[in-house]
């Protein structure tokens, strides 16, 4: 009940699939400051962000350039 209660008052739920947002294979060629400045704005817009770390020994959003 508290669980049912919580997610009653939490709001509304939206998902933000980064491949849609950033071509993944010229990502690495935007320029420090976009990633410092635009990137970032949009992605504190959002308010909260959750990275997937798979598999956990060693996880591969950590190998690219646009996840880090």
């Amino acid at each position: 009940a508290a669980t049912a209660t919580a997610a009653a008052q939490a709001g509304p739920v939206y998902f933000w699939f980064d491949l849609f947002t950033n071509n993944q294979h010229v990502a690495c060629r935007n320029p420090q400051e976009w990633w410092a400045t635009t990137f970032r704005r949009c992605i504190g817009e959002i308010g909260t962000v959750l990275l997937v770390l798979s598999p956990y020994n060693n996880p591969i959003p950590i190998t690219r350039c646009w996840c880090l």
